[in-house]
């Protein structure tokens, strides 16, 4: 379904933006105890949570979105690809209660 990118990007820090060494399980109890509405996954590496971004490289994002998927806590809305071959991707999850 998704697709890591080849060529990732790095994070540059702001006010609103941090970059991440969690593991999957510890990012997802984090992004959870944020209680957001939505959260978007990017397939470069953001992760949207309540309008802060949070950096992670693309096989982070990828791993972040199999663990969402299986996690009965979040429910997947939509994907949209942002080129033709399917290799960049935002994805958009909900929070179940």
């Amino acid at each position: 379904m998704f697709k890591a990118r080849s060529n990732s990007t790095t994070s540059v820090g702001s006010t609103s933006s941090t970059c991440s060494t969690r593991s999957t399980q510890d990012m997802i109890a984090h992004i959870v105890a944020q209680e957001p509405n939505t959260i978007y996954l990017w397939s470069a590496g953001n992760v949207r949570v309540n309008g802060r971004d949070l950096g992670l490289d693309a096989v982070g994002a990828l791993k972040l979105a199999g663990a969402m998927r299986c996690d009965h806590r979040f429910e997947f809305v939509r994907i949209d690809y942002l080129d033709t071959e399917g290799d960049e991707w935002k994805a958009s999850y909900r929070v179940v209660a």
